[in-house]
């Protein structure tokens, strides 16, 4: 699941998930089984929740939370604020 230019929000509900947010300030949340999510550029927030996931916060100050499971976490550029 892809977002755009824009400010997203993406929700990758049940079942294992790839989102991408796209340039923009976007919200995603991987939802439950293990998840791969890219930040991109821009302020991004990244939930991984249940699930061994991987989370790329990519360029901007963004803030990533891996929630249950063994996750992966890259804050990559910025200042990023990071719970595992």
């Amino acid at each position: 699941l892809s977002g755009g230019a824009g400010n997203d929000h993406l929700d990758g509900g049940t079942g294992r998930d790839t989102l991408n947010g796209g340039d923009g300030d976007d919200w995603l949340d991987g939802g439950l089984w293990a998840d791969t999510l890219f930040g991109d550029a821009g302020d991004d927030e990244l939930i991984g929740n249940a699930g061994n996931d991987e989370l790329h916060g990519g360029l901007g100050n963004d803030v990533i939370s891996g929630g249950d499971g063994a996750d992966t976490i890259f804050g990559d550029d910025g200042n990023d604020t990071i719970t595992g």
